[in-house]
């Protein structure tokens, strides 16, 4: 990486270690501190991110290929890759009787993503391996966040609060990272869409509150279109609005601007998104 940047083996190391040592460190002969490997990017001007990505050959984490691969499964209706993908985590295995195992974990995940198409619900118990796992951890992450996202349908109102709740006091810091900021706000944003969707219109308004203070998803701006959608369908089932038509005036104006900038297809999305969610169950 170094030499891809042009830079010297003298500059690199200057102040930070001997030349020969980070030789022999790039040779792979040698380990090195994390203190010492943090000021060495520092240096570069390369994240941990990015060089953990290159040192894994251009592939994520296991955990995040695997997430990934769920979700373009899932949108592709292909029941067959869930089911592959679940089977793989399944033969991953370490402790079966551990409950913070990650591919058992994973496994109920697969079986949540499922069951969305055509599976079988995945059991209570499975359901409450996952939430006591993330309420045992204290801090969330983009693994945590990733789990989140597929067992919300089966949570009730008490425990969506609590994991709206837990992103903004467990993810603190990870939320400094715009990426990062990103994920945590479609979890919030799917939330809120599940509130609305069940009609618990008072947990609704506390967590639109606690978005707005938070201005989580004001500074993603992908996500600030379907914010305002999910709060123009807060007033339309609240009527805390003077009148409905005032409601369909805030979507339709947040829709033409979508349109305007090319957003057809999110624009779609939200707009089905707000027939199903106003039609109820």
């Amino acid at each position: 990486m170094r030499q891809d940047r042009n830079l010297t083996i003298n500059y690199v190391a200057s102040g930070i270690m001997s030349v020969s040592g980070l030789s022999r460190f790039e040779r792979g002969e040698v380990m090195t501190t994390l203190e010492n490997l943090v000021k060495l990017l520092n240096r570069m001007n390369i994240n941990m991110t990015e060089y953990l990505y290159r040192v894994n050959r251009h592939l994520w984490t296991p955990s995040i290929v695997f997430f990934r691969e769920l979700t373009n499964a899932l949108r592709a209706g292909n029941s067959a890759r869930i089911k592959e993908l679940a089977q793989s985590e399944k033969e991953k295995i370490v402790a079966a009787d551990d409950p913070n195992d990650q591919y058992r974990l994973n496994t109920v995940v697969a079986a949540a993503a499922l069951a969305i198409l055509d599976g079988p619900d995945p059991s209570s118990d499975d359901i409450k391996l996952v939430t006591d796992y993330l309420f045992n951890t204290e801090d969330w992450l983009q693994y945590e966040l990733h789990l989140v996202g597929f067992i919300l349908t089966y949570l009730d109102a008490k425990q969506l609060m609590r994991i709206s709740q837990s992103i903004f006091r467990r993810a603190s810091e990870y939320l400094k990272m715009v990426d990062n900021a990103q994920s945590a706000a479609e979890v919030e944003l799917n939330i809120l869409a599940l509130l609305l969707h069940k009609r618990l219109l008072d947990e609704a308004e506390i967590l639109i509150r606690r978005l707005d203070e938070s201005r989580l998803t004001t500074r993603i701006s992908s996500e600030l279109f379907n914010f305002s959608s999910l709060v123009a369908v807060y007033h339309q089932l609240r009527q805390s609005n003077p009148s409905i038509t005032d409601a369909n005036k805030e979507f339709a104006a947040d829709d033409a601007v979508m349109r305007s900038h090319n957003l057809v297809g999110d624009a779609d999305g939200l707009k089905h998104q707000r027939e199903i969610i106003i039609a109820g169950d």
